[in-house]
C-alpha cells in the first residue's frame, strides 16, 4: 500500500511539471537552452546591471578547478557567456583568446561561461574546436545563478566586483 501511495505521488508531481511547462500546439517545439536563458532572463532582469554586485557563483572549469568572482578581487573580470555550439561563440572564440593572451601581464582574467550546460565532452569539443586557452566554466545556467543575460555577451566587472558593463556581440 505504501508503494502505491508513493507512485500517486510521483505521478502527481510529474503530472505538475509537465502542466507547468510552456504549452505548445506544434508538436516539433521543444523548450531549447535559449528558451531557458529567456526564461531566466524574465525572472531575474536587472540584476546585472551596471553599477551592481557581481553575482556569487562557484563553478569547474574543465580541469576541476572551481572559479568564484571574490578569487579574481583586484582583476578585472571578463565575463564571456558562451553556448558550447553557437556559431557566434565558436567564431569569436579566436579573438576572445587573443585579447586574454594580449591582457595576461595586467590584472585581467577572462572567463568563459557556457550558458548552455553542455557536458564535459562537448565543452572539450568546443575547446578543441576553437583552441581557446582561457577557462571555460561548466553549467553556468541554473537557479543558483541566475544571471540575466544571454550566450555571447561579455560581462566587465572591475576590481571590487562592481559589473560596470554589459556587451553583446553586436556591440
Amino acid at each position: 500500500m505504501k508503494r502505491c501511495r508513493f507512485h500517486r505521488i510521483n505521478l502527481a508531481v510529474a503530472a505538475f511539471a509537465f502542466l507547468s511547462l510552456p504549452f505548445s500546439t506544434n508538436a516539433q517545439e521543444m523548450l531549447t537552452a535559449q528558451d531557458l536563458i529567456n526564461i531566466q532572463i524574465a525572472a531575474y532582469r536587472g540584476n546585472t546591471e551596471p553599477g551592481k554586485q557581481i553575482i556569487d557563483f562557484n563553478f569547474a572549469d574543465l580541469s576541476g578547478k572551481f572559479h568564484t568572482p571574490i578569487t579574481y578581487r583586484g582583476d578585472v573580470l571578463l565575463l564571456w557567456m558562451i553556448g558550447y555550439i553557437n556559431d557566434t561563440s565558436v567564431a569569436l572564440a579566436p579573438d576572445m583568446d587573443a585579447m586574454r593572451l594580449r591582457h595576461r601581464d595586467n590584472p585581467v582574467t577572462l572567463l568563459a561561461l557556457d550558458l548552455w550546460n553542455g557536458t564535459h565532452a562537448q565543452l572539450t569539443n568546443f575547446k578543441t574546436i576553437t583552441q581557446v586557452g582561457m577557462p571555460l566554466l561548466q553549467n553556468a545556467l541554473s537557479e543558483e545563478f541566475p544571471f540575466a543575460v544571454d550566450s555571447s555577451t561579455m560581462v566587465v566587472v572591475d576590481t571590487e566586483g562592481i559589473v560596470q558593463g554589459i556587451f553583446g556581440s553586436e556591440d
